[in-house]
């Protein structure tokens, strides 16, 4: 849609969670640069709480900048298992941070649910598709297909950058 404001926010998680770009207007060359520039510069360190990206995303929108807004999106990036939960107190978040367990993906499949409640949710797998997310546990493609994605259409996997780009155009489309 021609003229459409279209807002990004960026969350960026590791052994924690935080936003690393608050909503943002896209459709703005101003909007667009400091998103790539964010983009850019991303690193993370540590293990994998998708748990809480997926829970500090879902509170980007109560924001109200885009509380209104009638389609809602998400796309969780991820290229390993879950390996943290929560935001924890004085000894972080729960996990192990090496492996995943069944505990780890009940909670971000939770968080997952609450989530879809409020937004679209695209789940991008990149590198990690037949890693299981703990011994005996699912692949990493499979949870995020079956438990944490919209749905089926929703999951999607990439194995090198230009598969990763065009998932992200037919995301985009």
């Amino acid at each position: 849609m021609n003229g459409a404001d279209r807002y990004l926010s960026i969350v960026v998680f590791g052994t924690n969670a935080f936003v690393q770009l608050n909503w943002t207007d896209v459709s703005t060359s101003e909007g667009k640069a400091s998103a790539k520039s964010v983009i850019n510069d991303l690193s993370v360190k540590g293990g994998t709480n998708l748990e809480q990206g997926l829970a500090k995303a879902k509170d980007q929108f109560k924001d109200r900048k885009v509380v209104s807004v009638s389609s809602k999106n998400v796309v969780a990036l991820t290229d390993g298992a879950p390996t943290f939960y929560g935001e924890g107190g004085w000894f972080g978040p729960s996990g192990s941070g090496s492996s995943g367990s069944k505990e780890t993906n009940d909670e971000t499949a939770k968080t997952a649910t609450e989530l879809k409640k409020v937004a679209n949710l695209y789940t991008v797998c990149f590198g990690a598709e037949n890693t299981t997310t703990y011994r005996g546990g699912p692949t990493v493609g499979k949870f995020l297909e079956n438990r944490i994605a919209t749905d089926s259409n929703h999951a999607y996997n990439a194995d090198n950058a230009s598969a990763l780009n065009n998932v992200f155009k037919e995301i985009s489309e």
